[in-house]
């Protein structure tokens, strides 16, 4: 099938088709629709190969992720593919493991492809040797899920979050919270970990949550276990990740615990599966989809402009709270009474 049939299928010139699948942007909105469909009909499909040495453009997009199988990435991936695919780009998709050695082998790969953007998401910022190596080739990227005032970012303010999520923990009475933090800390959790308290009332109030680090490399629930045995046990978890709150959820009802009766858990991702648990996860929802779709259309606009982006081009989204059941009010009042309706009530009398 021939870019001359296409033409003639959509009543428009053989420059026209070629600018449709070359350059996207300089044709107007309707015109290219009414070719893409043309090409669909007629199960055409241009030559990359060829594409690329006749523009000298490999239009392909490269993507580093931590991984295939968490939701979350899986969710940030869809957002991607979709921008990429609506922008006439290849997609060039690379999981590193969460190891940092991966993410610079995949940068070099990304570099050496020819690929004309990036979208990643790192475990380190700090110590990234993918981030210099990237701005080295002047291959424009955008960090995903991170925040950082020397990169250009697309994320949501995972302060602000954090803060919105403690001040409805103690709307409900909860003064026992701890917030579990997985080691090593990647750096979008660690962004999310407020100072020392001294700005504004919602850092302040974040800051006095209790934070344990867990061990590295030991079963989360076995450790989440140990905790709820303790006599100090807290009222809320405030967990990193949702995968992490679904652990709680399981350490819970090994210790014989009922959430959200004698036990609040909450996570921080939102992720869909959350939704179809029971309880259903309560947490501060994340648009994955929106993380990756806006980080594309950012490198892409660079690329137009002839530019790499830059801090200055940074977005925060917003993000959301699902009232999941895992949230309640804890087991007793702030005085030491068990709240109306627990088990402890009948006990005391």
């Amino acid at each position: 099938m021939s870019i001359h049939r296409v033409a003639q299928g959509a009543g428009v010139s053989v420059a026209t088709v070629s600018r449709v699948f070359n350059d996207p942007e300089r044709v107007a909105a309707s015109t290219r629709i009414r070719v893409l469909e043309a090409a669909r009909t007629l199960s055409y499909l241009p030559n990359q190969s060829a594409r690329t040495l006749r523009t000298q453009r490999s239009r392909i997009m490269g993507a580093i992720l931590p991984s295939r199988d968490d939701p979350v990435y899986v969710e940030c991936m869809n957002g991607i593919a979709a921008a990429v695919l609506e922008a006439g780009y290849v997609l060039a998709p690379i999981a590193c493991d969460s190891l940092p050695d991966r993410e610079a082998d995949a940068a070099r790969w990304i570099v050496a492809s020819g690929a004309e953007g990036c979208v990643l998401l790192v475990t380190d910022v700090e110590a990234s040797a993918a981030l210099p190596l990237l701005g080295r080739s002047g291959v424009p990227y955008a960090l995903m899920h991170h925040q950082d005032d020397r990169h250009p970012c697309v994320s949501i303010d995972s302060r602000r979050a954090l803060a919105d999520l403690v001040a409805r923990l103690e709307s409900l009475g909860h003064r026992e919270i701890v917030r579990l933090v997985p080691q090593p800390a990647f750096s979008r959790v660690q962004e999310a970990r407020p100072g020392d308290g001294t700005g504004d009332d919602s850092a302040a109030r974040a800051s006095r949550v209790r934070h344990i680090d867990m061990a590295p490399g030991a079963d989360p629930v076995r450790q989440i276990g140990l905790l709820l045995s303790s006599p100090t046990r807290p009222t809320a978890l405030l967990c990193t990740s949702d995968l992490l709150a679904i652990d709680c959820l399981r350490a819970a009802a090994l210790q014989g615990l009922q959430v959200p009766r004698d036990l609040t858990v909450v996570g921080f991702d939102g992720i869909a599966l959350g939704a179809r648990m029971f309880p259903m996860l309560a947490a501060v929802v994340q648009p994955h989809a929106a993380i990756g779709r806006h980080a594309v259309e950012l490198v892409l606009r660079a690329i137009a402009g002839g530019r790499a982006p830059t801090a200055a081009d940074s977005l925060l989204l917003p993000h959301g709270m699902r009232e999941g059941e895992s949230c309640g009010p804890p087991p007793f009042t702030a005085h030491g009474h068990p709240q109306p309706g627990h088990p402890a009530e009948a006990a005391l009398a």
